[in-house]
């Protein structure tokens, strides 16, 4: 009797481990992909600032770049 209760605990916690296992690849995934994508978000920014200076450039106005977050990378980089 004390077998078969050591083999349902076991294939319980076989169970919730690949469970963990299978929500840990979701998760990495969708950090990946934010990861991804803030990166092409801030070569986007970059970009337009580029264009920005540009304009203003041949317009004769002086280019202050805006306020962005560039310097605060607090994820860590991969």
């Amino acid at each position: 009797m004390e077998t078969s209760s050591y083999k349902d605990k076991y294939k319980e916690l076989k169970r919730k481990f690949k469970a963990l296992q299978n929500e840990h690849l979701k998760l990495s995934s969708q950090y990946d992909i934010s990861m991804k994508s803030i990166k092409l978000l801030k070569r986007e920014i970059s970009f337009m600032d580029e264009k920005t200076a540009e304009l203003q450039k041949k317009s004769g106005k002086p280019y202050k770049k805006a306020k962005t977050e560039d310097n605060d990378d607090s994820a860590p980089q991969t």
